[in-house]
C-alpha cells in the first residue's frame, strides 16, 4: 500500500504531483475507490489515467491510499509537500517537504527530498536530502 496524507491550508491542493503504478491497484482518495495506473491532483482536480474523476474542493485533508496487487509496485511518486508511506516496493520517490517511509519493501531507484527523512530496509539507488536523515532499518 502507498499512502499520502496532506492537510490543505489553502484553496488549491496542488501538492500531489503524481504517482505511476506498474501493475494493478486500487486507489482510495478520501474514502472513494478508483482503479488505475496513474494519479495526479492539480488545481483540486483528481485525474486518474488521464481522466478527471473528482475534485478535492472543500476538503481540509486529502488522503490518498494506493493498494498494490501482488507483483505491482509504485514506479514514481512525486509531491511538493506531505509524507509518503509505502507498504511494498517503489522505484523512485521525490518530495520537497515531507518524509518518505518504506514500511514493507525496498527503494529500487532514487529518492530525493529537500526537507524530510528517508527510511527503508534497502535503498538500491541514490538518496539525496538537504535537511533530513537517511535511515536504513
Amino acid at each position: 500500500m502507498f499512502r499520502w496524507t496532506k492537510k490543505i491550508n489553502s484553496v488549491n491542493s496542488n501538492n500531489f504531483n503524481g504517482a505511476k503504478i506498474i501493475g494493478d491497484s486500487d486507489i482510495v482518495i478520501n474514502d472513494k475507490m478508483y482503479k488505475g495506473k496513474s494519479i495526479n491532483i492539480s488545481n483540486n482536480k483528481i485525474i486518474i489515467d488521464g481522466k478527471e474523476v473528482g475534485n478535492t474542493e472543500n476538503n481540509t485533508v486529502v488522503n490518498i491510499e494506493i493498494y498494490l496487487k501482488e507483483g505491482s509496485k509504485v514506479e514514481n511518486a512525486t509531491t511538493i509537500s506531505g509524507n509518503i508511506e509505502i507498504h511494498g516496493d517503489i522505484i523512485n520517490a521525490k518530495t520537497t517537504s515531507g518524509d518518505i517511509t518504506v514500511v514493507e519493501g525496498n527503494i529500487n531507484g532514487n529518492v530525493n527530498t529537500v526537507s524530510g527523512d528517508v527510511q527503508a530496509d534497502k535503498i538500491e539507488g541514490n538518496v539525496n536530502t538537504v535537511s533530513g536523515d537517511i535511515i536504513r532499518k
